[in-house]
């Protein structure tokens, strides 16, 4: 047959990888160590009771045996070239040794050894540009608005007059401003910004802290 079809010895060498690899890719190499998990159905099932199964079943079943099939029989295709990436694979098949074969076969399956490039995903992790913009965008953006709103809130209680009071009771009650009023009470430091969220000492004064005055007291 291979004569009447006239095949070069790089077509028929591809035949007879796609015939090997075809031979241990059929359905019974897919479901034989799987018994009944192979099955869509038990994706279904809960302990003894089970939803309903619809008509084309079987079509979901046959689709889901079809796919597995193929991505064994790509596997094994890369696996030719690649090697086995299990560590206690032993014996490695180099068809290109087989006595039987003559020495152009030999030539032809070790060369598509050497040429075949395979996407190598094992050790990488592969993530969309589009996805990573768009979170790098979103993070960017809350960013500034956090930075932005307390300031066109500000602006605008100060445009409405409206929370005010309340506004400056905030600012007044925070850490840094409690921590001015101590040092106020020591006498250390003339501040200045008293009633900003950042008060600070004039430029040039310097004060010690008083570490047994900051020491808690027993009542």
């Amino acid at each position: 047959m291979d004569d009447d079809l006239d095949f070069n010895r790089v077509q028929k060498v591809t035949i007879q990888r796609l015939t090997l690899f075809l031979q241990s890719s059929t359905f019974y190499h897919t479901i034989f160590t799987r018994t009944q998990s192979f099955l869509r159905a038990q994706e279904k099932v809960s302990g003894i009771t089970s939803q309903g199964l619809p008509s084309n079943q079987w079509e979901v079943e046959m689709a889901a045996l079809f796919d597995d099939t193929l991505a064994n029989m790509q596997y094994q295709m890369m696996e030719y070239a690649a090697g086995s990436p299990r560590s206690d694979a032993v014996g490695v098949v180099k068809s290109w040794t087989n006595s039987s074969d003559s020495d152009r076969d030999a030539a032809v399956w070790e060369s598509m050894c050497d040429n075949q490039r395979t996407r190598d995903t094992q050790g990488t992790l592969n993530f969309s540009i589009l996805g990573l913009s768009l979170l790098f965008g979103l993070g960017l953006y809350i960013i500034l608005v956090s930075f932005v709103l307390e300031l066109l809130l500000a602006w605008a209680q100060k445009k409405l007059g409206r929370g005010l009071y309340r506004a400056k009771r905030w600012e007044r009650d925070g850490t840094l401003q409690q921590m001015r009023l101590l040092y106020e009470i020591q006498g250390a430091g003339v501040w200045k910004g008293t009633t900003e969220d950042f008060p600070r000492t004039t430029s040039g004064d310097l004060f010690e802290h008083d570490e047994e005055f900051s020491q808690a007291r027993s009542v």
